[in-house]
Formats: structure tokens, C-alpha cells, sequence
């Protein structure tokens, strides 16, 4: 990863519900304005401090600490809710252990310590999973978003089917509108052509006049009828269209 390309350290300083200012570790961009909040600031003395005991007894005793601040930094992690801070990010923290003897040390005084941070919303990683866990987290929102986006292109392209019907029954409906004032044109001009122009022809040769008069040519071509709806088939889903 390159700093301020792929992640940013330290720099984003948000407001809580409190009213106090959270700050965390890293923020990584995964691309499209999609981010993961990373907390790195889990205690680790204890389980320095277990090294250096005398005794095994001692030993555990600080170890079974370390389990218990782990557990304790979960939930305090959890209760500054960064997923409320950041606009498109997961509804989780990844709490990061800077090395993988932390977690195992921690998890075995404290086996339920993984389910108790999936359920406050926590992801504890290591060097060893964290890159693969960001990956995986980054494969599903790109297909939840393709997913997202093909069901609004669905949405789009049955609404847009929907519009074009509804505009090829108002176009077919003016196309009959203009047969029948086809059909009207036409019978007048037999009308004026069988009854009207005769008379009025013998009424020019009475008095002496020329009795020319243009003959009325009817309209010959027909409203071409659109085929949409009987070669498109019914709408997607059984859409009827929207005006």
C-alpha cells in the first residue's frame, strides 16, 4: 500500500456522539469512496511483561491480564462506533495486533474473545491476515455494489420500457386519429368532386364562363402503424408503463 494513495494514517479527526474527538489509527480507501477504519492502539505490555516473569505462575498471571485489556480494548473500540463517523464505510473496526503471539496469547485465556469482537463489530488482525482480510472485505462490497447497481439498471431499463409502450399506444392512438381525418378528407373530396363541381361547372357554362375548375386529389398514403408492442413482446415483469 502508498501512504495517501491507499491509506491515510492518523489524519481524519471526527466528533463522537459525546461530543469528543476520535482519532483513528489508519483509514484505508479501498476505492469509490469506500473506507475501512483501522485501530492500532490495542495494550500489549502485559504480554511483554510475561516474558519477562520468573515463574510460569507469573507468567500466566500476566498473560490472563493481556486477555482481559484485549477484551476490554474490544469493547472500548466498539463503543466509539467509527462506522457512525465515516460516510461508506463497513459497519465494523479493524482493531489491529501488531503481532499474531498477541492474539494467540489472548485467546487462550479467553477462547470466546473472537466471537465476543464479531458481535460488538470488531475484526482483530494481524500481519498475517490483515491484508487478506481487507481484500476479502473489498471482493464483496465491489459485488454487493455490482449487485446494487444491476438491480437499479433493472429498475431503469423497466421503467424506460414502460415510458416507450406508453408512448407507442399514444403515437398508435394519433396515428388513428389521422386515419380517420384521412378517411373524412377523402370522403368530402368525393362529396365536393361528385355533387358540388358539377354544378357548379353548369352554372359557368350558362353564363358564358370558363368553366375550368381543378379537380381535388384525395390523399392516397396511410398512417404507417407502429409494430413496437406486437415485436418488443410485454414489458419486463409484467410491467404495464408509466405515463
Amino acid at each position: 500500500m502508498v501512504e495517501h494513495v491507499d491509506f491515510e494514517q492518523q489524519v481524519h479527526v471526527v466528533t463522537d456522539g459525546e461530543g469528543k474527538n476520535v482519532r483513528p489509527d489508519m483509514v484505508i480507501n479501498l476505492g469509490g469512496g469506500k473506507t475501512i477504519v483501522v485501530d492500532a492502539k490495542a495494550p500489549f505490555g502485559a504480554f511483554l511483561d510475561a516474558q519477562d516473569a520468573d515463574d510460569e505462575a507469573a507468567r500466566q498471571e500476566r498473560v490472563a491480564a493481556h486477555a482481559r485489556n484485549v477484551r476490554r480494548h474490544v469493547e472500548q473500540l466498539a463503543g466509539k462506533q467509527y462506522w457512525a463517523q465515516f460516510a461508506r464505510t463497513p459497519e465494523f473496526v479493524v482493531m489491529f495486533l501488531p503481532a499474531d503471539a498477541f492474539l494467540h496469547a489472548a485467546l487462550d485465556h479467553d477462547p470466546g474473545l473472537w466471537d465476543h469482537a464479531i458481535r460488538s463489530k470488531i475484526i482483530i488482525a494481524t500481519p498475517t491476515n490483515l491484508l487478506m482480510s481487507l481484500r476479502t472485505v473489498a471482493y464483496m462490497w465491489q459485488k454487493h455494489t455490482q449487485s446494487v447497481n444491476a438491480e437499479e439498471i433493472a429498475k431503469l431499463g423497466r421503467e424506460l420500457y414502460g415510458r416507450i409502450a406508453t408512448m407507442a399506444d399514444h403515437l398508435n392512438a394519433m396515428g388513428a386519429s389521422l386515419g380517420k381525418a384521412v378517411d373524412n378528407f377523402n370522403k368530402t373530396v368525393g362529396s365536393f368532386e361528385g355533387r358540388v363541381i358539377p354544378g357548379a361547372r353548369k352554372i359557368a357554362e350558362l353564363r358564358g364562363d370558363d368553366p375550368a375548375l381543378k379537380d381535388l386529389a384525395p390523399v392516397e398514403r396511410s398512417v404507417r402503424a407502429l409494430t413496437f408492442l406486437s415485436t418488443a413482446g410485454p414489458a419486463p415483469d409484467g410491467d404495464t408503463g408509466v405515463a
